[in-house]
C-alpha cells in the first residue's frame, strides 16, 4: 500500500492499491475479505 498525505491537509490520504498488493490481500486473506472498493481500486 502506499500512503500519500496531503500536505498541510492533515487527515486526507490517498490509498492505492496495486495489482501486486491486491493480488497480496488474496493469497493473504482469501477471497472472503470485504473491501467494498476493491473495485474500483482494480488495474483495468
Amino acid at each position: 500500500m502506499i500512503f500519500d498525505q496531503t500536505p498541510g491537509n492533515v487527515g486526507e490520504y490517498h490509498v492505492e492499491l496495486s495489482a501486486q498488493g491486491l493480488a497480496n490481500i488474496e493469497k493473504a486473506l482469501g477471497t472472503n475479505y470485504a473491501y467494498p472498493q476493491v473495485e474500483l481500486l482494480r488495474v483495468h
